[in-house]
């Protein structure tokens, strides 16, 4: 019973590590491509 826990745990750590990661990834490419894109933005006032 307490090694299906203890697998349970690696598994719950594991998968938060990989979804903080990709999130970590997807957020600087999103902002790689904004700060460095071709597109040109005009902001009147």
């Amino acid at each position: 019973m307490k090694q299906a826990i203890k697998d349970n745990k690696k598994i719950i750590l594991i998968s938060i590590s990989i979804i903080v990661l990709l999130l970590i990834g997807i957020a600087f490419a999103y902002l790689v491509t904004t700060l460095y894109g071709e597109k040109e933005y005009i902001v009147r006032a």
